[in-house]
């Protein structure tokens, strides 16, 4: 919001033009960040005009909407990074994490898919029967979830102290949470010897460690905290072990053995074939018609048998 003010504050709604807007995301370019990180600026900006519009402040239009003649396109984005932990990496760094909390905090993380912000603010009251149970405040998704504790994260927890100053499970040692987990993550990694790693990647390797035993995606999804799953499935389609899985499944099927006979039925056409249109699930779509078989009795049985299963109604 200072970065936006820095650039907007002092002008009115109508002087934020297209023009403006792309010259602040060029300057940001020329600054040094990423594209992304411009997109999310100018997505922020386009939030705050649109409320401008719903509240009718302003009335319009945001040139930043699809559809919106002159508008503002976002800059193209690298695509996300795969970044994967095997088991002899992850087991590596655990070794590495100093101080105890720090290390739980790892354990938990790798164990479970939390994100950084719910391992942060992670309550105890909120740990039992073997399960985390995030509340739907304060969520990425908006919405709570329960998150199963392997026996190594249930361990993990069991040998914390909790402090009487606090609920949190991790925090610092006057109680104050954790703001800055980067000087002991860069330390841990070095000592891994691990790099181009991030905190978030252990969410990652969470969820390939799942598709590796076998979840499936919608289970995935619920545990993740995924609010679509086209996520999961994205998660399970960028998994080494997922894509591997896939090579049972290519080449050619094997060759039917010689001598085989595969029955196929008659064509519809066929000289004594009733090609009337039958319900499903009626004796008549199993097969059985007036055409198809001998009827000695004559039309009135026909017409029994056509009542009996609900093509004709009954006769007083």
């Amino acid at each position: 919001m200072r970065l936006l003010n820095r650039h907007f504050g002092g002008i009115t709604l109508q002087q934020i033009t297209p023009e403006r807007i792309r010259r602040f995301m060029r300057d940001r370019l020329e600054a040094g960040v990423s594209n992304g990180t411009v997109n999310r600026s100018r997505a922020y900006l386009s939030s705050i005009l649109s409320s401008a519009i719903d509240a009718g402040i302003w009335a319009g239009p945001n040139p930043c909407l699809k559809g919106v003649i002159g508008r503002v396109r976002p800059f193209r984005e690298a695509p996300p990074r795969e970044t994967y932990l095997t088991p002899d990496e992850a087991e590596r760094l655990l070794d590495a994490c100093e101080p105890q909390m720090f290390r739980v905090l790892i354990t938990l993380a790798i164990h479970s898919g939390l994100r950084r912000g719910e391992l942060l603010g992670l309550l105890w009251s909120e740990i039992r029967n073997g399960c985390v149970h995030l509340p739907a405040s304060q969520r990425k998704s908006g919405m709570g979830r329960v998150v199963p504790l392997t026996i190594a994260a249930q361990a993990a927890l069991a040998s914390l102290d909790r402090s009487p100053a606090t609920d949190l499970v991790f925090h610092r040692d006057d109680g104050r949470p954790f703001t800055d987990l980067r000087p002991l993550w860069q330390r841990a990694c070095e000592r891994a010897g691990l790099t181009g790693f991030r905190v978030h990647d252990l969410r990652h390797a969470a969820i390939s460690f799942a598709v590796q035993r076998g979840i499936d995606d919608f289970r995935l999804m619920k545990v993740a905290g995924h609010a679509a799953l086209v996520t999961s499935q994205r998660y399970m389609a960028a998994s080494p072990a997922h894509v591997a899985e896939a090579r049972r499944f290519l080449g050619p099927p094997p060759a039917e053995p010689r001598g085989s006979e595969v029955a196929t039925p008659p064509p519809e056409d066929a000289p004594g074939c009733d090609t009337m249109p039958r319900r499903r699930g009626t004796e008549a779509h199993r097969g059985w018609c007036p055409a198809r078989t001998s009827n000695p009795l004559g039309a009135g049985e026909t017409r029994t048998r056509l009542t009996r299963i609900g093509l004709f109604p009954e006769i007083a």
